[in-house]
């Protein structure tokens, strides 16, 4: 996985950090979210497994197995939801979290680290605050 950040932090780094984990992939970057099929279930063609019940299979129908597209809306979507509570621009939440971020954005944005603004007990700080 490529972990280099642009210069300008923000939506820039996010939107390149995921552009190039796709490019490994499929290369079919999509800003709202995946739209392919990962995986197709075939029947199964082993007759050992089929003799024991597995009667179908699951294969890979993209080399994209991590859904980095769906990840990229769903940071868009949240920071849509902080910019709202907080009086401030998308673009200036996601610079602050994308500041903030020393390790790859699938891990980095993620329920426990952006968690729904409005949930109990939730207390929203940017970090540029």
């Amino acid at each position: 996985m490529n972990t280099s950040l642009s210069a300008k932090k923000g939506i820039e780094s996010l939107t390149e950090a995921v552009k190039n984990d796709c490019a490994e992939g499929n290369d079919c970057f999509n800003p709202n979210g995946c739209d392919k099929v990962r995986h197709n279930y075939l029947p199964e063609t082993n007759q050992a497994l089929i003799e024991i019940g597995v009667t179908t299979k699951c294969v890979a129908a993209t080399k994209c197995m991590h859904n980095y597209c769906g990840k990229y809306k769903w940071v868009l979507d949240r920071a849509k939801e902080y910019a709202g509570l907080c009086n401030k621009t998308i673009d200036e939440v996601l610079e602050a979290w994308e500041t903030n971020r020393g390790y790859w954005y699938m891990n980095y944005y993620q329920e426990s680290n952006q968690p729904m603004p409005m949930a109990e007990g939730v207390r929203i700080v940017l970090y540029d605050d």
